[in-house]
C-alpha cells in the first residue's frame, strides 16, 4: 500500500528512540534492528524498512501501524512478531537463516543502542 508523507512520518515518530543517536536519522523496530528514516521501502539496504499493520487485516491508520526493518514482520495468524534481523553494533544481522521465521518475540538483549558514529 502506499503511504502519505503525513503517516509515515507519524509511523517513524512512533518507533524507538535510541540514546546518543540522531532520531531524525536511526531508530530501531520492535526487533531491536536499525532503521533510517530515508530508508523507508528500500529493500537492498540493511537500514531498509517497511510499514507493516499491528493487528492484520486491521484498520489501515497510524494507531494500527508499525516500522519494521523489511525483514521482520508481524505474524497475520497470531500477530507474534517473526524477528529475522537483529542490530550488531552499528550494522544488522540475520537471527536465522534466511526462509526460516522464529516466530519468538523480541528479547531485551536486542532492544540496547549503541552510538552510530
Amino acid at each position: 500500500m502506499a503511504y502519505t508523507d503525513l503517516i509515515i512520518q507519524t509511523v517513524w515518530e512512533k518507533t524507538r528512540v535510541v540514546d546518543s543517536n540522531d532520531s531524525k536519522m536511526w531508530r530501531k523496530d520492535e526487533c531491536g534492528a536499525w532503521i533510517q528514516r530515508m530508508m523507508y521501502g528500500d529493500q537492498s539496504s540493511q537500514y531498509g524498512w517497511e510499514i507493516v499493520q499491528i493487528i492484520p487485516d486491521g484498520p489501515d491508520d497510524a494507531s494500527n501501524l508499525c516500522a519494521m526493518q523489511w525483514r521482520n514482520k508481524i505474524g497475520k495468524g497470531d500477530g507474534r512478531l517473526m524477528c529475522s534481523v537483529t542490530a550488531a553494533g552499528i550494522d544488522n544481522k540475520e537471527t536465522q537463516p534466511r526462509g526460516e521465521s522464529s516466530g519468538e518475540l523480541a528479547d531485551e538483549r536486542n532492544q540496547v543502542g549503541l552510538d552510530r558514529r
